[in-house]
């Protein structure tokens, strides 16, 4: 919290926004982020864009009244704040895939997932959903505070949905960083880290 990621965030949707509009075009956003945290970012983005970002729960009644005032996602016309549980929701899901579908544009030309740790289990639902609706975005972006060190697995699963190629394979990954309890018959991961700057200088610009 106040590391400024949200007004980084708002700058680069003002850059795009201005690109955007010189080709007349319609830039349009989604971010997700806590359901506790979407009315609190939604006026945050008011304040730094100046325009209308309508909000979305994960609730199916309110994706099906979203859906029904924006029967296709290309007449979204504004920026989109909503829950991290929209990538579970089937009725959102398969709004987004519709244009896509019909041939027309991508929903939207740009993702932010705030507090994106809640997609570093790899074998997790949500995340399976993500990596799979991924591909329909033009632009990703992923926001997390947490200190990396203490948790390289969340950031190995978040970095690879952002690049499949840009790290190690998880088998190479788990050698390389992952500190193993080789008491019993089989080696356990002990939850702890080893190289960990080697792995902040592989994934640092």
């Amino acid at each position: 919290v106040g590391l400024g990621k949200t007004v980084e965030t708002a700058a680069l949707i003002q850059i795009l926004k201005d690109v955007y509009k010189k080709e007349n075009k319609t830039f349009r956003f989604l971010l997700l982020t806590e359901k506790n945290l979407v009315e609190q970012t939604r006026f945050k983005m008011v304040k730094f864009l100046g325009q209308f970002v309508e909000t979305l729960y994960g609730e199916a009644k309110d994706v099906n009244k979203f859906s029904k005032k924006y029967p296709l996602s290309i007449n979204l016309g504004v920026g989109l704040v909503g829950t991290h549980s929209l990538f579970n929701q089937k009725l959102f899901i398969e709004w987004l895939q519709q244009s896509k579908s019909m041939g027309l544009d991508t929903p939207f030309d740009l993702l932010i997932v705030d507090e994106s740790s809640i997609l570093g289990n790899s074998a997790s639902g949500i995340s399976k959903n993500a990596k799979a609706l991924l591909p329909l975005f033009d632009r990703v972006v992923f926001l997390n505070a947490t200190p990396f060190e203490s948790r390289l697995d969340i950031f190995y699963n978040q970095l690879s949905l952002l690049d499949k190629n840009l790290l190690p394979t998880k088998a190479n990954f788990n050698k390389e960083y992952v500190v193993y309890d080789y008491r019993g018959m089989y080696p356990k991961p002990t939850g702890k880290y080893k190289n960990q700057s080697v792995f902040k200088h592989l994934v640092g610009y």
